[in-house]
C-alpha cells in the first residue's frame, strides 16, 4: 500500500473557510494550541488572527472558570494576555471541580480596574519591593454551593435538615432523600446529587473526603467546634477574592485592632475565615503543604469571631500551624505572638450578568 507523503494531505482551511475553522478552534484546549500554531503557516496565521485570538481566548476563560476582564466601553481586550496573568493565579471553577465539586452557578466577570490592580506592586513586601501583586496573590473564586454524588466511599456523605454535611456509613437513596431538600436522586440507583452550601462547617467535612489529593492528607489536626456553629456564613452570590498568598510579616506579635489598622490604611480588608481555609484547604490536598505552617509557626488570624460557653469572651478564629501528616488547627486566638499575623484580601469588582 502506498504511503501517504505529507504535500499528498489536503488542507482542510481552504475547504472550510476561516469562519467555520475559527468555530473549530472554540473546542481548543489550553494545550493544543501550540500544536496548531505548528502545523503550518497558514494555520498559525489564521490562529492569531483578530476574530480567531478573541474567539479561543474567551473561551478558554470560560472553560477553565476563571473570571473574564470587561473593559467599561465594552470594547474587546487582549484575552491572550489577560488570561496569561490571571491563569496561574487564580483557584477557577475548573480547579474547584477537580478537588471539590461542580460549582452552581457561573463565574462572574471583573473589572478592568480591578484586574489592574494586579500590576501594581505589593504595599506589604519589605523583603522584595518590586514585587507585584500578581506575584504575591491568589484570586479566589468563591462558589455558593457545590455538587456532589454521594453513594460510594469517595462521598460517603448525606445533608442533615441545615444542609450541613454529614458523614454516613449508609449510602441508600431511601435514607438520604428525607434529610435535605438539596439531595436529588440521580439515574444510578442508591446515589444522591447533593447541592452542599460552601461555607466552612461543610469545608472542613469536604476537606476528608477530596476528589483529587488524597495521598496529601490529613489536612486538620483539630477544629474548634464553635468555630464551626458561629463562623458559618456563606454568601449567596459567587464571589471573586483577591488574596495575598503568606501573612504580612509586619502584622506578627501585634494586637488584632493593629493588625486590622495596617492593612486597611493601604486599602485592604482582613481575609475572613471562610476564603483563607479555602486556599489552604486547595494547597495542601493539590501540593502537600500551605503557607499557613510551622516554617515558621504561622497562624492567620480572620475578623470572624466565638465566644465559648463558659465565658463571654470574644475570640478572633485563626487558621494554621499545618504540617504534613498531622495537619492544621483551627481555633481562637486570644493573645498576640509572633506566630500570629493576619492576610490582606479584597471582593473584585465584579459585572453579572
Amino acid at each position: 500500500m502506498a504511503s501517504l507523503s505529507v504535500s499528498s494531505v489536503m488542507d482542510p482551511l481552504p475547504i472550510i473557510g476561516m469562519d467555520a475553522f475559527g468555530k473549530c478552534l472554540k473546542f481548543l484546549d489550553l494545550k493544543d494550541l501550540p500544536n496548531v500554531a505548528l502545523v503550518c503557516r497558514a494555520w498559525n496565521k489564521a490562529l492569531k488572527s483578530s476574530n480567531n485570538n478573541i474567539t479561543i481566548w474567551k473561551n478558554l476563560f470560560q472553560k477553565y472558570g476563571i473570571p473574564l476582564v470587561i473593559n467599561p466601553d465594552g470594547t474587546p481586550r487582549d484575552y491572550r494576555a489577560d488570561f496569561q496573568i490571571l491563569y496561574p493565579m487564580t483557584i477557577s471553577r475548573k480547579l474547584i471541580e477537580e478537588y471539590f465539586g461542580k460549582m452552581v452557578g457561573e463565574v462572574p466577570a471583573i473589572t478592568k480596574d480591578f484586574f489592574d490592580l494586579l500590576q501594581e506592586k505589593d504595599p506589604f513586601d519589605e523583603k522584595e519591593p518590586k514585587s507585584t501583586i500578581a506575584k504575591n496573590y491568589v484570586v479566589l473564586v468563591l462558589p455558593v454551593a457545590i455538587t456532589r454524588i454521594s453513594g460510594d466511599e469517595n462521598t460517603p456523605l448525606a445533608l442533615d435538615a441545615n444542609e450541613n454535611l454529614i458523614e454516613s456509613s449508609e449510602h441508600s437513596s431511601s435514607s438520604s432523600s428525607s434529610s435535605s431538600s438539596s439531595s436529588s436522586v440521580t439515574s444510578e440507583p442508591g446515589k444522591l446529587e447533593l447541592e452542599v452550601p460552601f461555607r466552612v462547617n461543610n469545608l472542613v467535612t469536604l476537606s476528608k473526603y477530596p476528589l483529587k489529593g488524597k495521598e496529601n492528607g490529613p489536612v486538620f489536626e483539630y477544629v474548634n467546634p464553635k468555630v464551626l456553629e458561629q463562623c458559618n456564613a456563606c454568601s449567596t452570590e459567587i464571589k471573586v477574592y483577591l488574596m495575598r498568598k503568606c501573612v504580612v510579616e509586619e502584622s506578627r506579635n501585634k494586637a488584632y485592632s493593629e493588625q486590622k489598622e495596617l492593612v486597611n490604611n493601604e486599602g485592604w480588608d482582613v481575609t475572613p475565615l471562610r476564603a483563607r481555609m479555602f486556599y489552604d484547604i486547595f494547597k495542601i490536598r493539590s501540593s502537600g503543604d500551605c503557607s499557613d505552617n510551622r516554617k515558621p509557626w504561622t497562624y492567620a488570624r480572620t475578623p470572624d469571631t466565638f465566644c465559648n460557653d463558659d465565658d463571654d469572651t470574644v475570640y478572633q478564629s485563626a487558621i494554621g500551624g499545618f504540617a504534613p501528616r498531622v495537619g492544621a488547627g483551627v481555633g481562637g486566638i486570644f493573645y498576640d505572638s509572633e506566630s500570629v499575623g493576619v492576610v490582606p484580601g479584597v471582593p473584585a469588582e465584579v459585572l453579572r450578568p
